[in-house]
């Protein structure tokens, strides 16, 4: 098996061998992202027969290494693209009639118990010769499989021509680049204790006679700005507030409707009497 990365990923790329074993072909890399979840991307080949050992029970063994494989790799939390050739029609794989019944049952239940989906290619292996009775020797033996919940950022397709007897499979990873929540700080006063009866209380307490100490328009000005400036201050002191930029200003949809219920409510209630308000109200 060759595995291929392009020249501008190679840096954020690791081969990892801890996921593999020389018992079950496969390749896994993984390719670090930034602001989302790193790709684990798996090409396999399940063979048939290794050194005379075919049977089913043999296969069935072999598939155990794989099933060890990738359970390692789903408790990394990551996304997984699992992709090669599996020799068995997915297609026939709930035939009970199916040579490879016990085998694919087998497959099934790995991908079950891993979260992982196996997506519908459709027949992807064409034989280079025909049954006795002329018919075409097809199949769907080249398999996908990725994480549950996935659809929205992977896509899968064939290619309708090959060089050889299987068609080329291949998957699509979209890259979700969030955007980066842009962060504002904003001084504004805060309301939040301010009472009126303060508000009285500073402004008297407040030495507005400087204003007679001077004929000066501007002097006067600034001096009347300086006196309710520190009324406020005390009232309604200055706060650094953060903004994010998902910020929503202003009032809720659900808000605006209430009030549009409310102003409703109140013509009504100018239509009636005074002792018919308060039973309406």
């Amino acid at each position: 098996m060759i595995g291929l990365i392009e020249e501008n990923i190679v840096t954020s790329t690791n081969i990892r061998e801890d996921l593999m074993s020389t018992k079950f072909p496969s390749i896994w890399i993984e390719i670090n992202r930034e602001h989302q979840k790193n790709l684990l991307i798996c090409g396999f080949y399940r063979e048939w027969n290794r050194d005379g050992l075919k049977n089913e029970t043999d296969q069935l063994n072999r598939l155990k290494h794989f099933s060890e494989q990738i359970q390692k790799a789903t408790l990394e939390n990551k996304v997984l693209v699992i992709m090669g050739d599996a020799n068995l029609c997915s297609q026939q794989w709930e035939n009970k009639d199916y040579t490879n019944f016990n085998v694919a049952v087998e497959l099934r239940g790995i991908l079950a118990q891993n979260g992982l989906k196996n997506w519908d290619l459709g027949k992807t292996y064409m034989a280079d010769r025909l049954r006795k009775d002329g018919s075409l020797i097809e199949s769907a033996i080249d398999h996908i499989y990725t994480n549950e919940g996935s659809e929205k950022n992977v896509s899968v397709r064939k290619l309708p021509i090959s060089a050889t007897d299987h068609l080329p499979i291949i998957a699509e990873i979209i890259n979700s680049h969030p955007k980066k929540i842009e962060k504002k700080k904003i001084i504004k006063r805060s309301m939040k204790n301010f009472t009126q009866s303060n508000w009285i209380q500073s402004l008297v307490e407040t030495e507005w006679e400087k204003l007679g100490e001077t004929e000066d328009v501007n002097v006067m000005a600034e001096c009347f700005n300086a006196n309710v400036t520190k009324a406020l201050d005390i009232c309604a002191p200055l706060k650094t507030i953060t903004v994010h930029s998902k910020h929503k200003f202003g009032l809720s949809e659900n808000t605006k409707a209430l009030m549009s219920e409310r102003d409703n409510i109140r013509k009504k209630m100018y239509k009636y009497s005074s002792s018919e308000r308060k039973v309406f109200h």
